[in-house]
């Protein structure tokens, strides 16, 4: 053994779908990570309680575990790119609003959770049909390699977008996170997050329930 570890590239070399799946998945994460660290930091800033930033986590999660479960039963049923597109769509909607509140003069901390809860839904309702999705643009042999990218490009997805918020405002210095930070940070996630709907309108409708 040389103590290399390598990654599987051929499925995003054999199919064209998948690249176009998987482009538009990590940049719609990317702006996630963005305006979800914004909103986090934000609402220390405007109430200085790290129980307020645990609440917003769970204002995130809890809806968002709701909507993978009547995700999985609307992607059984219906076309997935469409219910991809659809909630990628809602997802920049959230974004924006989130970016309006953060740059206001007065950011209301009810409607950063209540957009918060929203954005999760919107992950939930969509993580079912994307994941349904990579099985049927690959081959059998090639699934494992195409689940490991996927895990991946997530993980960088996160990473990255803490790079980018830091480079937005110095935040991880120790400075005061201002709601002009907050509001330019949720204007690159949320043109992050639009990105992927032009990306998946180009890809076939996968195979599966309601195609």
């Amino acid at each position: 053994m040389n103590g290399q570890l390598s990654v599987d590239m051929r499925p995003l070399r054999h199919s064209h779908d998948l690249r176009l799946l998987f482009g538009g998945r990590t940049i719609s994460q990317l702006g996630s990570a963005i305006a979800m660290i914004a909103a986090a930091l934000q609402a220390y800033d405007l109430t200085h309680s790290s129980l307020a930033v645990g609440t917003l986590g769970v204002a995130a999660a809890v809806p968002m575990v709701a909507g993978m479960l009547i995700g999985s039963a609307i992607a059984d049923a219906a076309d997935r790119r469409k219910l991809i597109l659809a909630t990628e769509a809602a997802a920049g909607v959230i974004v924006a609003g989130l970016a309006v509140n953060a740059a206001s003069g007065h950011p209301r901390l009810w409607l950063l959770y209540l957009l918060t809860a929203a954005s999760g839904a919107a992950a939930g309702l969509g993580g079912p049909a994307r994941s349904a999705a990579v099985p049927t643009l690959v081959t059998a042999v090639q699934v494992p390699a195409a689940a490991a990218i996927s895990m991946i490009s997530g993980g960088l997805a996160c990473i990255l977008g803490a790079a980018l918020l830091a480079r937005l405002g110095p935040v991880l210095s120790g400075a005061r996170f201002s709601p002009v930070t907050a509001g330019d940070a949720a204007a690159e996630g949320k043109a992050e997050s639009v990105a992927p709907a032009s990306a998946l309108h180009q890809a076939p409708a996968p195979a599966g329930g309601g195609t």
